[in-house]
């Protein structure tokens, strides 16, 4: 069904409309159409293009078929049409983003998720060893492994990488976001930045569960180290903010190291700093008062002028 769903948004888009004889709508048409045909000979779709659980009613007492009901419309992603000399191209949100050399860490950090970006990072690279990577972070945490499969990475590619973040950098997503380029690591004005120290659990033997315990103890040691090296704070005192949930607007995130710069706006060409915009109203005062200098030397210029054409006609 996201097949189907992905055609029809791309047969949606404005421009595909106008050109009613493209090569692509016309191979979006044919393909909607077959695979339209196959899903109705296979009861997986009705005669209206309408799912099957959109078309029987959901009973309400059956919590999992209208969470399988609504999920269904939230992993579809955003198609991008470009047009280009060869003709039209349909690309997905994120890797048309990713041309851009913008990597997108959103969610629970997995093995499959640290699996992407890592090789996002090392695509990227091959493509340009010196161009800036931006990646972006809206994560919850997730696991410490794979966690340090991003960082490793990060550290490991030539290219410098600018860290965001966007809504929450929590547990290990608030590690990436400080492992970004020193004077690089941004976060948006109302994200949440939370460290603390690796949970877990085990089971089994007494030994077993010993040799658990003794391996969260070496990962919280290592973890600290590594917020020690990115934020040059004292290793006492991050491993004290770190002894729980530890909540921190930009501000408070800031203060400690974890990010350099707070920004409602794109910085300019140059990556410079837009906290507060106060440097924009600086710049624009000095602008304004250049202005009213210059026209005052001309002015002056224009008087000695007029005085010396006085004298010699006199």
């Amino acid at each position: 069904m996201f097949i189907v769903r992905a055609l029809e948004k791309i047969l949606a888009d404005k421009d595909i409309k106008r050109s009613q004889n493209s090569q692509l709508k016309k191979s979006c048409d044919a393909t909607l159409e077959k695979i339209k045909a196959e899903l109705i000979s296979a009861g997986q779709i009705t005669e209206g293009n309408e799912l099957p659980c959109s078309a029987l009613p959901v009973p309400k007492n059956d919590t999992k078929q209208c969470q399988a009901h609504s999920s269904r419309y939230l992993h579809l992603i955003p198609m991008v049409v470009e047009q280009t000399g060869r003709g039209e191209r349909a690309y997905d949100i994120y890797s048309r983003l990713l041309r851009e050399r913008i990597i997108c860490l959103m969610g629970h950090i997995s093995d499959d998720l640290s699996s992407l970006v890592v090789a996002q990072l090392l695509y990227l690279q091959s493509e340009n060893a010196n161009k800036p990577i931006h990646l972006y972070i809206n994560s919850p945490g997730g696991y410490v492994t794979a966690g340090l499969a991003i960082y490793d990475t990060m550290q490991y590619v030539r290219p410098p990488i600018a860290t965001w973040c966007v809504g929450q950098a929590c547990s290990m997503g608030s590690l990436l976001l400080t492992a970004g380029e020193p004077n690089m690591r941004y976060s948006l004005p109302n994200a949440r930045i939370m460290i603390h120290q690796p949970s877990g659990g085990a089971k089994g033997q007494a030994t077993d569960i010993e040799i658990q315990a003794q391996e969260i103890v070496k990962l919280r040691k290592q973890l600290t180290n590594i917020y020690v090296k990115h934020t040059k704070q004292c290793y006492n005192r991050l491993h004290e903010r770190m002894e729980r949930d530890n909540y921190m607007n930009p501000e408070e995130a800031k203060d400690m190291g974890l990010v350099d710069h707070i920004l409602a706006h794109p910085p300019g060409p140059g990556g410079g700093n837009n906290d507060s915009g106060s440097d924009k109203e600086d710049k624009k005062d000095k602008v304004d008062t250049s202005d009213v200098e210059d026209r005052k030397d001309r002015e002056n210029k224009k008087d000695k002028g007029d005085k010396k054409e006085e004298q010699h006609s006199n």
